[in-house]
């Protein structure tokens, strides 16, 4: 545009002048009408075009020699389109005759109606008037002219003008027309009053079309180069596709150009538009060489809506529906007031300043002392600044750097005030920037007061760091002396932090790398003491969590929690904790290491420790194949506790045992492996009291059922088995089987810790060594007692024995007795004299024997009663209904029976 009026400027200058001369020259010919041809022909072997003259040429000569030039046309250049260059309805030049003989030269008013221009670039960059700026050659030396002393031009009426600039390579149409333009007398260092008021349309990337019109008085000092406009009054009617309907005026009290000083001055400007105001004052300086900008500029009652709304009627080109602007279209329509701005300013070509910024929008508003903006240091600078929007006042500063590079910088301060976050996204829903969001009741959660304040860093655009970072909600608060996220190395560093919420103190350190691909954490957490019944139950009426039944408050407080650990966590598939440290009331659980491994679905518990219940447990547990069919082993140590006491404090009443046992110690050490198929238990130690069971191993066979004790020792009452048993079909008719030993042991002893009567002998040795071996088979309804050994005192009893029912018992044997003194295990002989026993008394206990259903023979080799020995005893024995069927066989010395 700026060369567009350049050329017009150059063009009516040359038309005005050629029109001077022409009056001198013409004035002194005789009827210019004779010589329309030759003219044409003139003008057409100069410049190769047609010149069309078809309105006569009318002259006058006092007081004014004038000229007064009918229709006149000059032809396109060759290779543009076949139409007028430039066309004239009517052309009026009027020289005072008078002053003329005074060397002055006065012109009247030039009229100039029905003037039309068309100039024209084709794609190419080729032009139609360049053929004719070049017949004006090199422009001449000044030379001093005596001839003409003064110049007085009376004024410039322009009217219905048209003026067209095709601009074919920029893909535009500028028009002006009926343009009307009218002057005062036009005198140097004078005042010259000028209006001007024309149609205009612009037709390409933009469209917009109107009227304007522009009133205003020019000062030309041409010695001191000083140029005024004072006042100036523009009018626009204004109507465009992007462009707001409506009236767009500009006023200016002074307009001043210095070209000795280099300064520009507008003073008193006021521009409407759209009922918008926009007042303000300018100063350039150094405009040639080093412009400097100052002045002051204020915005009031911009409606916005009515902006927005035309913006998003249609879009200009490169602002289409995906634009991220069209995402803020419901915030735009739903602006429903005014905005306005104010500030001073300093700028030139490196530098920026605003001072006193002020920028509002209805009862939103964005305040700063200072923005400086260095173009050449690429830096802006915002000293503080203080925003209110939508009822959150925040207060900062900001700084950055390298602002027009790819990786610019930037650092300040942010406070939030206290504000209602629940409003907050209510009005964000609202507006349609946030989706709905289910909140919890407001009873539960209030979400009423929201604060943050940190100090930040972004560097290059790629590493964020926050500093001293304090965030509240509610009575909930976050803390942290830093924050680092560094996008390029894709790592996140928390610092050491502190979290409080829903009665809950937590504190930590978290450090992040491959964020954005396979993040790697690690770091500390620290979950002070906390009520854990109350969060649970706040978690599930905030319906963060379903409600899950917890067992008496008395049984288990849950009242204090809390947790320690360092934790790694690598790539989301590997997870160790270490020093970890877990308690709840007086339940603790420690660890110095624990490793999950969810890509090779592994567990590794490290050394643990567990106190519960007055109960202590230590171990180490591994796992394999976590997920599918997992294998588990480790070792368990579960150190002496007393379990009646743990009965109380789950609430049951204590087991009521037989003396000696009371059940208040006992204990468990185990080595375990399980598996899909199989538990496996080594060095298998249990104590309870001052009994003990090991085993070097006991097996659960899952699959076929089976139960196996190896090298089993069974200590209880001083007593001590031995043996290796196995149990089939575990699950529905167990069968038992295996071989025990019962070492040597003193049954009085055992009586007696039993509490119970040790029976009186005659000989008061006997009954003290007591020792039993067999194999044996059965389930619930039999047993086989095979190879049976059994060692009472000095006598040995070898045999087989078989039982069956139980409630019932049919019990058949053959048993083998080496020797025995019954007279030994008699009572002592009392003082009264005894009544005297039948022979089958002094041999068999009778009264025993018909209480049983047995079958069975029965050797002894030697027995002695009575001070009687009788040797080689054979007992065939069946009972049956209480009768007793005996086929006896013995042999005493010297006689057999």
């Amino acid at each position: 545009m700026k060369g567009f009026f350049k050329i017009l400027l150059k063009l009516l200058g040359a038309a005005i002048a050629l029109v001077l001369i022409a009056i001198l020259v013409i004035l002194f010919v005789v009827d210019p009408n004779d010589y329309k041809e030759q003219i044409a022909g003139l003008v057409e072997n100069v410049t190769g075009r047609t010149l069309t003259i078809e309105g006569d040429i009318k002259l006058t000569f006092y007081p004014w020699l004038g000229l007064d030039l009918g229709k006149v046309s000059l032809d396109n250049a060759p290779g543009f389109e076949k139409s007028e260059f430039a066309k004239i309805v009517q052309t009026q030049v009027q020289v005072k005759l008078v002053p003329l003989l005074n060397k002055q030269l006065e012109v009247g008013t030039i009229l100039l109606e029905g003037a039309s221009l068309t100039l024209t670039r084709k794609p190419d960059g080729t032009n139609n008037w360049n053929d004719l700026a070049a017949l004006g050659g090199e422009p001449e030396a000044a030379k001093d002219s005596k001839t003409i002393e003064k110049l007085t031009l009376n004024g410039i009426d322009l009217r219905n003008s048209k003026i067209v600039w095709d601009d074919q390579q920029a893909d535009s149409r500028y028009v002006l027309s009926d343009a009307n333009l009218r002057t005062s007398a036009l005198l140097l260092n004078e005042p010259i009053k000028f209006s001007f008021n024309s149609d205009f349309e612009i037709i390409g990337a933009t469209q917009l079309r109107g009227q304007l019109a522009l009133d205003s008085q020019v000062t030309l000092n041409q010695a001191e180069q000083q140029y005024r406009l004072e006042p100036l009054q523009l009018i626009a009617l204004v109507q465009g596709d992007h462009i707001p309907e409506g009236t767009l005026s500009i006023n200016t009290q002074l307009v001043e150009v210095d070209l000795k000083q280099q300064t520009v001055t507008l003073d008193g400007i006021i521009a409407e538009i759209m009922d918008a105001i926009l007042s303000g004052e300018l100063l350039v300086q150094q405009f040639q060489t080093n412009p400097e900008l100052t002045g002051r500029v204020k915005l009031t009652n911009l409606n916005l809506q009515k902006w927005i709304k035309l913006y998003f009627k249609s879009p200009p080109t490169g602002h289409s529906a995906e634009n991220p602007l069209a995402r803020l279209k419901p915030l735009f329509e739903q602006t429903p007031g005014l905005a306005g701005l104010e500030t001073q300013f300093e700028a030139n070509f490196a530098d920026i300043s605003l001072k006193n910024l002020r920028l509002s929008v209805d009862n939103n508003q964005f305040k700063t002392p200072q923005i400086n903006l260095d173009i050449e240091k690429k830096s802006l600078d915002l000293k503080a600044f203080s925003l209110r929007v939508l009822n959150i006042n925040v207060d900062g500063q900001f700084n950055a750097q390298q602002i027009f590079s790819s990786k610019p910088s930037a650092s300040g301060q942010l406070a939030f005030a206290p504000f209602n976050l629940r409003k907050l996204l209510k009005q964000l829903e609202l507006l349609q920037l946030l989706s709905a969001i289910p909140l919890p009741d407001e009873k539960l959660l209030p979400l009423k007061t929201a604060a943050l304040k940190t100090e930040f860093h972004v560097q290059k655009a790629n590493k964020v760091n926050l500093k001293n970072l304090h965030l509240r909600l509610d009575d909930k608060q976050f803390n942290t002396p830093q924050i680092m996220l560094n996008f390029e190395k894709e790592t996140l560093d928390s610092g050491a932090f502190s979290l409080q919420a829903l009665d809950m103190h937590l504190q930590g350190k978290i450090n992040v790398k491959q964020l954005f691909q396979k993040p790697t954490v690690w770091g500390k957490l620290t979950f002070a003491p906390f009520n854990l019944r109350k969060l649970l139950k706040q978690l599930e009426q905030l319906q963060l969590l379903s409600a899950i039944p917890l067992p008496d408050e008395k049984l288990l407080p849950l009242k204090m929690a809390a947790l320690k650990t360092e934790f790694h966590v690598q790539k989301a598939n590997k997870v160790n904790l270490k020093n970890l440290h877990l308690r709840l009331d007086d339940k603790q659980f420690n660890t110095p290491q624990f490793t999950l491994n969810l890509e090779r679905e592994t567990l590794d518990s490290g050394a643990f420790s567990l106190q519960a219940l007055d109960m202590r447990l230590q171990g180490k547990i591994n796992v394999k194949q976590l997920f599918q069919k997992p294998t588990v082993w480790g070792k368990l140590t579960l150190a002496a506790f007393n379990p009646q006491q743990v009965l109380l404090t789950l609430g049951q009443a204590p087991i009521q045992l037989p003396a000696p046992f009371t059940l208040t110690h006992a204990a468990l050490q185990t080595h375990l492996n399980i598996t899909p198929q199989n538990l496996t238990l080594r060095d298998l130690q249990i104590v309870v009291d001052d009994n003990q069971l090991d085993s070097q191993q006991v097996n659960f066979n899952f699959a076929q059922d089976t139960l196996t004790f190896n090298q089993l020792v069974f200590k209880v009452l001083g007593t001590t088995l031995n043996g290796d048993l196995s149990v089939e079909h575990v699950s529905n008719q167990p069968l038992l089987q295996g071989a025990i030993k019962i070492a040597k042991f003193n049954p009085r002893l055992v009586l007696q810790r039993l509490g119970q009567t040790v029976p009186k002998t005659t000989d008061p040795t006997v009954l003290k060594a007591f020792a039993l071996e067999t194999q044996l088979q059965g389930d619930f309804s039999q047993l086989n007692l095979d190879n049976l050994k059994i060692s009472l005192d000095n006598s040995q009893l070898q045999g087989n024995i078989k039982i069956q029912n139980f409630q019932k018992p049919a019990i058949a044997f053959n048993l083998k007795l080496d020797k025995i003194d019954i007279d030994r295990y008699f009572p002592p002989k009392s003082k009264a004299e005894p009544k005297p026993l039948s022979g089958e008394e002094i041999i068999l206990p009778l009264g025993i024997l018909r209480a049983l259903n047995l079958n069975g023979d029965l050797k002894v080799e030697q027995l002695k009663t009575a001070n009687l020995k009788i040797n080689d005893i054979h007992f065939d024995v069946s009972t049956q209904n209480e009768h007793i069927k005996l086929t006896p066989s013995l042999w005493i010395p010297k006689n057999k029976y």
